[in-house]
């Protein structure tokens, strides 16, 4: 009979109900800090996506340095010089789009894409070269 009560008391008593109450206020907890967790990788990503488009845009206004459309092959010219021997190496699918214009808009969201160490070439040496020349906008 005691030992009933115990086993009884054990499953029903006020130290069980605590703990039943203190495992689901952990998990509740726990569901929580899970939620909490995605959303700051959300804010991260946001965050970063948010930096490289502005780095885009930083490159972007350092590339265009003259008032009309901004067209492939202007860029052809920006990043690669003007001297006779770079237009005989220029690529035939830029001559071919030559004349294409360039959009802010997609440029910087192209560039804001690329994989990490073409964004750093382009954000680190072709940036800085363009404004050690001085020939940034």
């Amino acid at each position: 009979l005691v030992k009933d009560f115990l086993e009884k008391y054990e499953d029903d008593g006020p130290e069980a109900m605590q703990k039943k109450r203190l495992e689901t206020e952990n998990e509740e907890l726990r569901q929580k800090q899970r939620l909490l967790e995605e959303e700051v990788r959300k804010l991260e990503a946001s965050l970063d996506e948010a930096s490289r488009v502005a780095q885009s845009r930083v490159l972007w206004k350092a590339l265009v340095t003259e008032e009309g459309p901004f067209t492939v092959g202007r860029l052809f010219s920006r990043i690669c010089g003007t001297q006779d021997e770079v237009k005989l190496l220029r690529p035939r699918c830029v001559a071919d789009a030559g004349n294409a214009v360039i959009a802010p808009k997609g440029f910087c969201a192209w560039a804001a894409c690329l994989p990490e160490e073409q964004r750093q070439w382009l954000n680190g040496v072709l940036l800085a070269r363009l404004q050690a020349s001085g020939e940034t906008a």
